[in-house]
C-alpha cells in the first residue's frame, strides 16, 4: 500500500510538474513546503488512493493558477485540500468523496461541484467562494459551512441527510430551491443574505438559528 501512495504522488509530480515554495505558518511558527500548479490540471475520472503527506505529495496550500478539472474524480480516502488556493475554475462535478472532504480554509474563484457526493463529513469552513455551484450534490453526513463567504452560492436541488452548519456565512446571493434538508439540526445561526435569497419548494425539516423565523417567511410552497 505505501508504495502504491508513493507511486501515485510521484506520477501526479512527474506528470503536471508543479513547483515547490517554502511558507511560514504563522499560527505554530512552522515552515513547510506546498505545491504551486502553474498550468491547467486535468485529473478527469481519476482514483485517488490514500497520499501520505509525509511521503511525497499534498494537496494542503496547494495553489492552482489555473482551470482544474477534478470531475468525475474519486476519493478513496480523506480528501485533504485545507488552505488551498484555486485562482481558475475548479471543476468537481460528479466527485466522490467517500471519506471526509477537508476544504478549510480555502479560497475559490469559480467552484462547481454540481452532482457531487459527501459520503463523510464536508468540511468547508472559513472558505471563501466568489461563485459556487452544488446543484443536485449530495451530502451523506455533515456540511459544514461555518463563517463562509459566497458571492454567488447556488445549492439547487441538493441534498443534505446529515446535520447542516451555515453558521455565520455571508452570501450575497444564493439559491436553494429544491433542496433537501433531512437531517435533524440545520444551523443558520447570524448568516447573512445582502441581497438575494431563493427558497422556493425548499424541502425542511428544522432550522435553527436567529434567522429562523426569517427564512421561514420566506419559504414559498
Amino acid at each position: 500500500m505505501r508504495k502504491r501512495q508513493r507511486s501515485f504522488g510521484e506520477k501526479l509530480i512527474n506528470k503536471f510538474n508543479p513547483k515547490k515554495e517554502k511558507i511560514l505558518i504563522e499560527e505554530v511558527q512552522k515552515e513547510i513546503e506546498r505545491f504551486v500548479f502553474e498550468n491547467e490540471v486535468n485529473c478527469k475520472g481519476y482514483v485517488f488512493p490514500k497520499i501520505l503527506t509525509n511521503i511525497t505529495f499534498s494537496f494542503k496550500y496547494v495553489i492552482f493558477n489555473k482551470n482544474i478539472d477534478f470531475s468525475s474524480i474519486i476519493f478513496e480516502y480523506n480528501a485533504e485540500f485545507n488552505m488551498a488556493i484555486f485562482r481558475g475554475g475548479t471543476d468537481f462535478r460528479g466527485a466522490t468523496f467517500k471519506q471526509n472532504a477537508n476544504f478549510y480554509g480555502v479560497t475559490f474563484e469559480l467552484a462547481c461541484f454540481d452532482e457531487a457526493t459527501f459520503k463523510g463529513d464536508a468540511i468547508f469552513n472559513d472558505s471563501t467562494f466568489k461563485f459556487a455551484e452544488f446543484m443536485n450534490a449530495i451530502f451523506e453526513k455533515n456540511a459544514e459551512f461555518i463563517r463562509c463567504s459566497f458571492t454567488n452560492g447556488e445549492f439547487r436541488s441538493a441534498v443534505f441527510r446529515g446535520n447542516v452548519y451555515f453558521d455565520f456565512a455571508k452570501f450575497t446571493r444564493a439559491d436553494f430551491t429544491y433542496a433537501k434538508f433531512e437531517g435533524r439540526d440545520n444551523w443558520f445561526n447570524s448568516t447573512e443574505f445582502l441581497v438575494k435569497l431563493t427558497l422556493e419548494k425548499l424541502n425542511l425539516r428544522t432550522l435553527r438559528g436567529s434567522i429562523q423565523q426569517n427564512l421561514k417567511s420566506l419559504i414559498l410552497d
